[in-house]
């Protein structure tokens, strides 16, 4: 009887369809691992985001602005610090810098910033 004729699969036949749905499945798995990965910094930067503009907009409805540096401590290991400069140009305009800092699973910090001029007097 020909090879071709014979039923079932040979060893060597079922070890490389093994190999081949084993290398496929890895693939799979590491792109749903860098999905997760950016999914969650993603998540953090949102967050960072949304913690600077909370304090901005805080600061906008103020009646009064004064310069200096101030840093806090936030939930999450989270840090916000703001910096309000009176411009040299006009004594009514400060600068807000608002630069949150936030974990994350590689050695540096995220950070985001947020930067505006406001008209106080």
């Amino acid at each position: 009887m020909a090879w071709y004729d014979e039923k079932g699969l040979t060893l060597v036949e079922v070890v490389v369809a093994f190999a081949i749905l084993t290398v496929a499945v890895l693939g799979m798995l590491n792109v749903f691992t860098s999905g997760f990965i950016m999914t969650e910094r993603a998540g953090d930067a949102t967050k960072a985001l949304n913690l600077a503009q909370e304090k901005m907009e805080e600061l906008k409805a103020a009646g009064t602005l004064s310069t200096g540096t101030v840093e806090e401590q936030l939930p999450g290991g989270y840090r916000r610090q703001v910096i309000i400069s009176q411009e040299a140009y006009s004594s009514g305009l400060y600068r807000v810098q608002v630069l949150v800092i936030y974990p994350t699973a590689e050695k540096d910090s995220g950070r985001v910033a947020l930067t505006t001029l406001l008209w106080k007097r």
